[in-house]
Order: C-alpha cells, then structure tokens, then sequence
C-alpha cells in the first residue's frame, strides 16, 4: 500500500516507488538521514495517484515493478503537464548501457544503480532538486520580464508595441551576425525591457507633446540607469543589465 507519512511537513517531499521492502527501508532511511520527506509506492499505478493528490519534488522509481514497468510510469510522470517538470531517477538493477538509453528514451533526468550508494544517491537527488529550483526561477524571471514589458506600455498607449518590434528587430540583428541561441534569448529580454526604467518618469512628461524643460529632461534622461537599478534587484538578471543601462548611448 502506498505511504504519504508526513504529508504536512515542510520539508522536500521525495516520492520513492520500489517493489521491494529491503530496498524500499535502505532508500528511505537515506533520504530521510539527509532531512526528506519521503512517501512511498509499492507500484506504479500508486505512484502516479500520490502524484496526482500530493506535491513531490522529485521521484524515485524502480525500474521493475509488479503492474508496469518504472519507463512507463517515468513516461507517463513527463507526459502530464501538471507532473512534467519533476525530476525523475529511476533504479536500475545493473549499470546497463541498454537500460541507461531506456530510461533517458523515458524522459528520466539520471538513472541510480544498484546497490544503492549513500553519497551517490544524495548528490543525484541534490543536484536535481537544484536543477529543478533554478529551472523555477527561470519560469518566474520569463513572466516578471513580460510584466514589467507591459506596465511600461500601459503607462503610455502611444509606446503599445513598441517594445515587441524593438525585440524583434533586435533578435534579427542578431540572428545576422550568427549569435548563438541563448545569446539571441537573452537579447530578446533585454530588448524587452530596454524602456523599464522609464517606470520612474512621470506619465504626464512620457506624453507631453511639446519640448521637455531642463527638468523634466533630465528626468528622462535617467531612465536607463532607473532600470538597471530595477533590474539589478531581481534574480539571475545580471546579463540584461548592460543592455539595459547602455542603450542610449552610441557607439
């Protein structure tokens, strides 16, 4: 029978599905010995219903279990889109190249071999989970950019778009003189954003249509700096800063 022993404790909840009770007690008492929460499975369909009714951080699964086989519960786990981004290792009886190439066919994210090996087996699940909360970040850092994108726009109708065709026009510059693709990504965000600093400008001086006085040029002026000051706050930004800061000046 399936355990969620511990469902309301805090800490990283590890979901360890495995067919044999030895086995079962040696992972446990690992995970456990390193501050997880660990809820178990005696098959795979009792894995994917814990995962569907509790939050896991990271599964364990064996490769050989009594009602499917543990590819096909890995398989199922990165098909769903609510289960998709957890890392999934799965036990292997034999540190076999066959079986190593099935489980990444699955979607695995690493395979563990048996036996067990403590430290090996805490620096896998560690590693993942941090690959796992960067990936997280990541996700959060995508949606601020498109945020604050929009509440530059918002701020003046007249700019609506104009931070999309500025990052359009810059990735085909880009694309031109044959950057790489993550280059070409992180230009698009600093594209994006180029304007945020503009946040810090007063409404009525982004839309006045007559000559700015000294002040309120000088105002506008700042904006670049604003926005990497804004930028400079948020996590794992520090690549779009000089874009950001720099864009008004001339090369």
């Amino acid at each position: 029978m399936p355990s969620a022993r511990g469902i309301n404790d805090s800490a990283t909840a590890v979901l360890v599905a495995v067919d044999d009770q030895s086995n079962e007690r040696e992972v446990r008492a690992i995970l456990e010995s390193a501050g997880h929460r660990v809820l178990t499975a005696a098959d795979g369909a009792a894995a994917l219903r814990i995962l569907s009714a509790h939050q896991c951080e990271l599964v364990l699964c064996e490769a050989v279990l009594s009602d499917m086989d543990g590819f096909e519960v890995c398989r199922a786990i990165k098909q769903a889109p609510a289960t998709r981004q957890i890392p999934v290792l799965l036990l292997l009886a034999s540190d076999d190249d066959v079986q190593r190439e099935r489980a990444l066919q699955a979607g695995a994210d690493d395979v563990v071999i048996k036996p067990v090996e403590r430290t090996l087996l805490l620096t896998l699940v560690r590693g993942q989970l941090r690959l796992a909360r960067l990936d997280d970040q990541v996700h959060d850092l995508e949606g601020l950019v498109m945020t604050l994108a929009r509440a530059v726009e918002d701020r003046e109708q007249s700019s609506a778009g104009l931070a999309e065709k500025v990052a359009h026009w810059a990735t085909q510059l880009g694309s031109a003189i044959q950057l790489q693709d993550d280059q070409l990504t992180l230009l698009y965000k600093a594209a994006l954003l180029h304007d945020v600093g503009t946040l810090s400008v007063p409404v009525d001086v982004l839309s006045k249509g007559g000559r700015l006085d000294p002040a309120e040029f000088s105002q506008v002026k700042r904006h670049p700096v604003v926005g990497e000051q804004i930028l400079g706050a948020l996590p794992r930004s520090d690549q779009l800063l000089p874009a950001v800061r720099h864009h008004h000046e001339r090369v």
